[in-house]
């Protein structure tokens, strides 16, 4: 009786999961917002590696991403259960803008419903945020479509979301930290005390 019942769980459970799946298209191209280096009054046109985080629903708190240094933001990603669905590298961005294609993301639960968005952008072709010179991440809430319902649906677009890329920036800043002033302060201090201490020998 019980092996009966745990494999009738188990049969609902992966029918479930292969229910679980959500579409989107990786298009900001039409977005009033875009990639933009950090200080740059245009938008950043050039090569780009792209990666896209989600979360299922829509109840994270966007500012624990947001409101942080690249580098905390994108640590903070797996920390805050965001899961990695893709990564591009070497993708070309004008403008600001990229067109991906469409993604689909199979662990997206209720199937079709709106998720957590987080894209993470660096500078450059290399094949990791925290190896380039410059990145960022954007947090935000998208929809997407069953991609095995019935009629077929284009998939919505990255402004098809409440935030992000209609009222938004993802800037590109460093992605290492800048050491504040009183660390070099501090550094200073270390090497005079190092240098009085030799003249005293």
């Amino acid at each position: 009786m019980k092996k009966t019942v745990l494999t009738s769980l188990a049969t609902m459970g992966l029918a479930l999961g292969a229910f679980a799946q959500g579409a989107i298209s990786l298009d900001n191209s039409t977005a009033n917002n875009g990639v933009k280096l950090n200080g740059d009054s245009l938008y950043y046109s050039g090569t780009a590696g792209v990666q896209v985080w989600y979360q299922n629903g829509t109840t994270f708190n966007l500012a624990s991403i947001n409101g942080q240094s690249p580098a905390a933001a994108y640590g903070a990603l797996s920390a805050d259960g965001f899961t990695l669905a893709t990564t591009f590298t070497g993708a070309t961005l004008s403008a600001g803008g990229f067109s991906l294609g469409d993604l689909l993301i199979p662990g997206v639960t209720p199937a079709g419903s709106s998720v957590t968005l987080a894209i993470a952008a660096w500078q450059g072709s290399g094949a990791t945020f925290n190896g380039a010179n410059n990145g960022g991440v954007l947090a935000f809430y998208q929809p997407t479509r069953d991609y095995v319902g019935s009629p077929t649906l284009s998939s919505p677009d990255l402004t098809a979301g409440p935030g992000g890329f209609n009222t938004t920036d993802l800037t590109l800043a460093p992605v290492s930290a800048t050491p504040e002033p009183g660390t070099f302060a501090l550094a200073g201090l270390g090497a005079a005390a190092l240098l009085i201490f030799r003249r005293r020998k």
